[in-house]
């Protein structure tokens, strides 16, 4: 991205820098003996260089759409971290009202225990209280922002987990 423009915001930050990652799609492979098809070393050379600059193509208007969206105002909002974060939590065992809060309040239940602090349990053993990530894995798929709803539970407690390990971290990055 050019230097002199403004900054993406958080959301479309997060868009463009997706498309950083050079690895070409995989796609279809050539059969020898294929009609037409120039199989010396040169020419599956050729078709590599074509492909490898198409693709390059697709990733640089890919940006570009991103960058003039943001610019003209076109659906920015909060990064994914920091939606998770300001996520209500209604139905929180321990009061809290959002993510945010929940996470300071397990992070000052630890400092307050010490060694006999249970993470899956962090508030007591309670039966009042949930456990903590069920808590927040519920609260994100409640929540219908996170596409949580159409994946196998193996797969939504992964990226449930990812998606409260990248606001954790987001925490830590305000504070410096």
């Amino acid at each position: 991205m050019d230097e002199t423009k403004r900054p993406l915001c958080g959301k479309h930050g997060e868009e463009w820098s997706a498309w950083l990652d050079y690895r070409l799609p995989p796609g279809p492979v050539m059969l020898v003996g294929q009609a037409g098809a120039d199989l010396t070393a040169r020419g599956v050379m050729e078709r590599q260089e074509l492909r490898s600059e198409r693709w390059r193509d697709t990733i640089r208007s890919s940006q570009l759409l991103i960058t003039e969206a943001c610019a003209a105002g076109l659906s920015c909002g909060p990064s994914t971290p920091d939606r998770v974060l300001a996520l209500q939590m209604p139905d929180s065992s321990i009061g809290a009202t959002t993510v945010r809060a929940y996470l300071a309040r397990v992070l000052g239940e630890l400092f307050r225990r010490g060694e006999s602090f249970s993470p899956s349990r962090p508030f007591g053993g309670d039966r009042s209280y949930g456990f903590m990530d069920e808590e927040l894995i519920i609260a994100l798929e409640d929540s219908g922002q996170f596409g949580l709803s159409k994946h196998s539970d193996y797969d939504k407690e992964r990226k449930a987990r990812k998606l409260i390990a990248d606001a954790i971290r987001r925490l830590g990055e305000e504070s410096r």
